[in-house]
């Protein structure tokens, strides 16, 4: 029922955001995509800078530091006044994370993850859980009153939205 009302007002405000006049170049909002085979890929990489950290955790010789969205930065905390980022984890869409008996769990959009870090060098996904979270997609600019370019859904799922010129826009938000 509260899924079907937000649906409905997401509709009645992208309808609103029909407009018979749009200009034909404007400041405005374009989608940033991850597409669908990217959405669910967890994979361990080399050490990241950060953009947008968030929640840290100790765990060990380890401090784990949330990267908003992105995954989580792996940091030796051996000599805690010389910490070093070691590796990231790649989880998109991963806003929370716990840590408990070597595995960690994190959000990767909608699934529950549960990732294996007993060793650091060989971190493998240890189960997913399908559908635990209820998501919200950016699927509006972040600025009413705004012009932006309509997302295509066949393109993925929007991630985020960056400020650009656009060319003859056919989206507003009121």
């Amino acid at each position: 029922m509260k899924n079907n009302f937000l649906l409905g007002l997401l509709g009645i405000l992208l309808l609103g955001a029909c407009n018979t006049k749009y200009p034909t170049e404007v400041e405005g909002y374009q989608p940033i995509y991850l597409n669908k085979a990217e959405q669910y890929t967890i994979e361990t990489l080399a050490a990241q800078p950060y953009e947008t950290p968030g929640k840290i955790y100790k765990y060990g010789n380890f401090t784990f530091q949330l990267e908003k969205g992105k995954g989580v930065h792996i940091i030796n905390s051996t000599d805690p006044a010389n910490p070093s980022k070691v590796k990231f984890i790649n989880v998109p869409g991963a806003t929370e994370i716990s840590i408990k008996d070597n595995m960690l769990y994190s959000n990767n959009f909608d699934d529950l993850v549960t990732l294996n870090i007993a060793d650091i060098n060989n971190i493998s996904v240890a189960s997913r859980s399908k559908g635990v979270f209820p998501i919200i997609y950016e699927s509006v600019p972040p600025s009413d009153n705004s012009y932006f370019e309509c997302v295509d859904e066949s393109r993925g799922i929007v991630i985020g939205w960056k400020l650009v010129t656009l060319k003859n826009p056919k989206c507003f938000l009121p």
